[in-house]
């Protein structure tokens, strides 16, 4: 079979097997699979789907080969076999049984889509195309092959002006539920939480910059307030000028804070970012936040306006409405659209292991690791 139709022709077959077998895989779970793999190739192409056996090699029969051709595919993307060793794989399935690898596919690709190894992996993000009144910027989203402390390391041996920035891992006080912050998830062993300090520690050994942003509308720009990041992270930040602290007031990081300032003063040009909630705060600090609609004053009724007013509202025992006692109009106007950090020029790296949303999908921003 020709290498590039190795995959489709594996996961056609997977489609099928869906709809024919009970208490099987669903054919939702298959088009999850389906996805998933397309956003990253870990098989060389189709290439390290070859089974490598020849016609005169007591293969066995066609149906048997696409499950273990199948099996070693999701293997592959579990992390459980290397590419080089497929054929080696390959071979011990060839005399077990049709329900005993069905079994296999079954459980291998429950856990990888519950749980994909590649959303351990850094995914770097750059601007594809900037954000305008109400469309947030779109990125390129290229997945690395080695998790976000591995390759902040790799970067730094190129880019010295690269930073990290944890969003809203924070509670107004030290009694604090993770639950509601990552939703217990755990991405290869590891809960969000220990992701996030392996995090923390390497930019400490890395000697990088940690801006640490909370969201507080009570706070003095620039002055810590009630909302603190939440222990566990605060006892991993670095210390002295490393640290730096940005109560904010909005979802948007840059809405209102001297944030732009900052990294411009630091020459940030990449940054690692981290956080809760993935779809809200931190999309918006990256990818930017539209423009929307919001009051902006307030003005006194024209003549229809109170007309209409009074029809509803009949004149009490006292007498006539006074002026003041008519309420104003609010005035309504559109907040212009607010630039992300990829609008700015900084490139973003994170992975779907610490980006918190309360176990809620991430949003097709985030493209490889949307879910």
């Amino acid at each position: 079979m020709p290498t590039s139709g190795r995959l489709k022709d594996t996961l056609d077959y997977l489609k099928a097997e869906a709809k024919k077998r009970k208490n099987w895989l669903t054919a939702a779970e298959i088009n999850t699979l389906d996805e998933l793999v397309g956003y990253h190739d870990m098989i060389d192409g189709g290439n390290q789907l070859s089974l490598g056996w020849s016609w005169n090699n007591s293969r066995p029969s066609k149906d048997l080969r696409k499950a273990i051709r199948a099996l070693v595919m999701i293997s592959i993307y579990n992390g459980d076999i290397k590419g080089s060793g497929a054929g080696t794989f390959a071979t011990t399935q060839k005399n077990r049984s049709d329900d005993a690898i069905h079994n296999d596919l079954k459980k291998k690709i429950k856990e990888f889509i519950a749980a994909p190894a590649i959303w351990t992996k850094a995914v770097r993000y750059s601007l594809k195309v900037r954000g305008s009144t109400s469309v947030r910027a779109t990125a390129n989203a290229e997945i690395q092959d080695q998790n976000v402390p591995l390759t902040m390391a790799k970067l730094k041996e190129k880019n010295p002006h690269i930073g990290v920035m944890l969003i809203d891992m924070q509670s107004n006080s030290d009694d604090y539920s993770l639950n509601t912050i990552t939703a217990n998830k755990s991405y290869d062993g590891k809960s969000m939480l220990e992701h996030m300090v392996e995090v923390l520690d390497a930019a400490e050994q890395l000697d990088l910059i940690v801006y640490d942003i909370v969201i507080d509308k009570d706070a003095e720009v620039g002055k810590p307030g009630k909302v603190r990041t939440i222990p566990p992270l605060r006892r991993a930040m670095p210390k002295g000028s490393k640290y730096k602290f940005m109560p904010k007031p909005s979802y948007n990081s840059f809405e209102n804070t001297p944030l732009a300032e900052m990294l411009k003063r630091d020459k940030i040009s990449t940054l690692v970012v981290m956080g809760f909630h993935g779809n809200l705060c931190v999309k918006n600090t990256i990818f930017g936040t539209p423009e929307y609609e919001k009051t902006t004053g307030q003005r006194a009724m024209n003549p229809t306006e109170k007309q209409a007013w009074l029809k509803q509202h009949p004149a009490p025992p006292t007498g006539p409405w006074k002026d003041h006692e008519i309420p104003k109009v609010s005035v309504k106007g559109l907040e212009g659209y607010n630039p992300g950090l990829l609008d700015r020029g900084i490139k973003v790296v994170t992975s779907r292991a610490i980006l918190a949303s309360n176990g809620a999908p991430l949003e097709p921003d985030y493209k490889i690791i949307s879910s």
